[in-house]
């Protein structure tokens, strides 16, 4: 594989992890935002959405983590 087509592909590559991270982002933004809008709007007592923020935002930590790692490995 020549050069440029080798930085053609990992420039795609990169492409395709940060649309990755975006995409999670974003349903991460939407649908935790709708849970806490169901856990006022039912009572809230138990803030359960909190729970799911938590552990989701976690995996979302760890992706993005992996994802800055990923793009500063030289190749």
């Amino acid at each position: 594989m020549d050069a440029m087509t080798e930085r053609s592909a990992r420039a795609d590559q990169r492409r395709k992890n940060t649309d990755a991270i975006l995409w999670h982002v974003g349903v991460f933004v939407i649908i935790n935002g709708f849970f806490w809008f169901l856990d006022w709007f039912t009572g809230g007592g138990f803030t359960w959405a909190y729970w799911i923020t938590l552990f989701w935002g976690l995996g979302l930590a760890f992706h993005t983590l992996a994802w800055a790692i990923g793009l500063r490995t030289p190749r």
